[in-house]
């Protein structure tokens, strides 16, 4: 099995899951902080050492599959952020969003600059956590 490829892809969904599915009813804070504390904690106790698996990609793997708890982080810091200058959550300002209008020359007055900022910020986080113990690492 190639730990890396499994731990990448496996954090990529979760997080991709979590940022399109926010607005959701089954995507309470209940379910979010219990899957990603559990990823967080099998992940630790993979990264720190405590499983037996003799593979030089595990500790990545176990690395992946932490980082949707930093994600998580993230996204209810900008929640709160947005709740307290905007008195709502921030509109996702991505394509393929149910907060926007993506059609060609969609206007999405409704959207202000803060949304656009914690949107970006969000999907260069999901894309670059996962890659950034291997960055630092090397």
């Amino acid at each position: 099995m190639d730990w890396t490829i499994f731990g990448i892809t496996l954090a990529y969904g979760i997080m991709f899951l979590l940022l399109y599915t926010r607005r959701q009813q089954w995507n309470s804070n209940i379910v979010r902080w219990s899957i990603t504390a559990l990823l967080f904690i099998i992940g630790l106790v993979g990264w720190l050492g405590y499983f037996n698996v003799v593979h030089e990609d595990f500790h990545f793997f176990s690395w992946c599959i932490m980082t949707p708890f930093f994600y998580n982080m993230l996204d209810l810091s900008f929640k709160m952020i947005s709740e307290r200058v905007n008195k709502r959550d921030f509109y996702l300002w991505l394509r393929f969003s149910d907060d926007i209008d993506d059609s060609f020359r969609g206007i999405n007055l409704h959207v202000g600059a803060l949304d656009i900022l914690f949107s970006l910020i969000l999907i260069f986080a999901i894309f670059f956590l996962p890659v950034l113990e291997s960055l630092l690492c090397s």
